[in-house]
């Protein structure tokens, strides 16, 4: 049930979720600074003392911050705002591809030395050494097993190498046209079928339709090598980049590196612009029926027209976040009750607000049929959603919400020399690309605690009449069987 509820969430998005800043303590200044916010939207949340944030001369990003879990090891990371959306015609699939090409020789690793070298200090391809292609994003993680200077200065080669220093050459792109084409094939499973299916539905008319990262075999096959150079040089620019460094280190030794790996990187002469893909809300009720043979959940999900998401570090910005968290909280604990129940007439249900794509959010449920079909569930699922809407939220339920949050913070500040150092790495990425706030988890706990009066019952409950579906609201429906028997209109 919850591989095949995960499909539906991977199409829409990961869900928002509470995200906190952790690190070092934070100076009061910077506690006072943040509580200056409170109560001023356009009040941008100052940047915490647990990481050092710095931009070079030619416009590239880096977040540095000491974390000493695990010892001995570092999470760096090269993040670029560009993927698959910024393809011309001529270039679907080719933000994959380059991803994939950053393995296959550089300014100082020739064909085939990058990976020997770095399973050779310890890591494994794919399990350590990664990197994803996106629509608005392309980020090359490689974790360092060392401390030692020699090899942390290496691993900034790597990573500028990755910036801009690719060769590639005809004969390597290529070779791993044939790879990409063997990845599609062998991705032809249900979870592709289905994507390939719904994205085009959920985000029909926009630019992403025709965008998914993986491409088309048509296009693989077809395109010409300058295209990828070309998706290179004036994507892969220092103005649309960040490095992230955080773990066992020092913080001075490592922005020394930064600057001096980096700072040559260039922007081209003519700067496209850069600009996420606008995605307009549907207005007509529509219905998509999946059919296929491994699907063995039957499952309903209802998604209602996008909402524009702001991208700031603004408090506005994030008491509006902080207000979505809590109504999907309650209402998450609404269904787990419903679920409980001895008549529960459905095996899974979900409702939130969610992440659809960058820069915007959408509410979405899916139901999983119980015993007794699919109806009853999407019955019972939708009474608890109307209860909501036509009556609210009770005072308990939103206090009960606000003390788990403050309760996740507390834990999150106690544990904070435990964490990970890839969960903060992750922070930062999210932070670059969607510019979240990253105050510090005192200077965070503070902002909440004066927040949080101010999210009174009304507003919650204001919030979820608007936004939850109501008889003229216009649906997308995706319905998901082995057959279509007995199928939803």
């Amino acid at each position: 049930m919850a591989r095949f509820l995960s499909l539906f969430l991977l199409v829409l998005g990961t869900l928002l979720g509470s995200s906190f800043s952790a690190g070092a303590a934070t100076p009061a200044s910077v506690v006072e600074a943040t509580l200056a916010c409170v109560g001023k939207p356009s009040c941008i949340i100052p940047v915490g003392p647990q990481v050092r944030k710095g931009t070079l001369a030619n416009g590239l990003t880096y977040y540095i911050q000491r974390n000493p879990t695990p010892q001995r090891r570092i999470e760096m990371r090269l993040v670029v705002k560009a993927g698959s959306a910024m393809e011309d015609d001529d270039q679907i699939g080719l933000a994959h591809l380059l991803e994939h090409m950053a393995f296959n020789g550089s300014a100082h690793f020739k064909k085939n030395e990058l990976v020997s070298y770095l399973q050779s200090i310890g890591l494994r391809f794919g399990a350590d050494l990664n990197a994803y292609t996106s629509f608005n994003e392309t980020v090359y993680m490689l974790p360092l097993p060392t401390t030692d200077p020699t090899e942390i200065a290496q691993g900034m080669t790597v990573l500028a190498d990755w910036a801009g220093g690719l060769t590639l050459r005809d004969e390597d792109i290529d070779a791993e046209r044939l790879i990409v084409l063997e990845e599609m094939r062998a991705r032809k499973g249900v979870g592709e079928r289905v994507r390939k299916q719904s994205m085009p539905f959920l985000l029909q008319g926009s630019r992403y339709v025709d965008r998914l990262p993986i491409g088309t075999e048509t296009s693989i096959q077809g395109f010409k090598n300058e295209a990828v150079r070309r998706f290179y040089k004036e994507w892969y620019r220092p103005n649309l980049m960040a490095v992230i460094a955080v773990g066992d280190l020092d913080i001075d030794m490592m922005e020394q590196q930064i600057i001096a790996r980096f700072s040559g990187l260039k922007n081209p002469e003519n700067v496209r612009e850069h600009a996420l893909t606008r995605v307009t809300p549907h207005t007509n009720d529509a219905v998509l029926r999946l059919m296929d043979h491994e699907l063995t959940q039957e499952i309903l999900q209802v998604s209602l027209p996008v909402r524009v998401e702001d991208e700031d570090s603004t408090y506005g910005t994030y008491r509006d976040a902080s207000k979505v968290n809590l109504f999907n909280a309650m209402l998450a604990r609404r269904l787990e009750n419903r679920s409980q129940e001895s008549d529960s007439p459905f095996l899974g249900a979900t409702a939130s607000m969610g992440n659809a794509v960058q820069g915007y959010n959408v509410f979405s449920a899916s139901v999983v049929a119980g015993r007794n079909g699919l109806k009853p569930g999407v019955d019972a699922t939708f009474s608890v959603l109307n209860n909501v809407r036509d009556h609210g939220f009770h005072a308990d339920e939103l206090e009960q919400a606000k003390r788990n949050v403050l309760a996740r913070m507390n834990n999150a500040h106690a544990e904070g020399d435990k964490t990970d150092s890839s969960a903060y790495a992750e922070e930062y990425t999210r932070s670059f690309l969607t510019q979240e706030a990253i105050p510090g988890i005192q200077a965070e706990w503070a902002l909440l605690s004066a927040m949080f009066p101010t999210l009174t019952l009304e507003e919650l409950n204001a919030y979820a009449k608007e936004v939850l579906p109501n008889p003229t609201t216009p649906i997308k429906v995706m319905y998901s069987n082995k057959s279509f028997k007995d199928a939803p209109t």
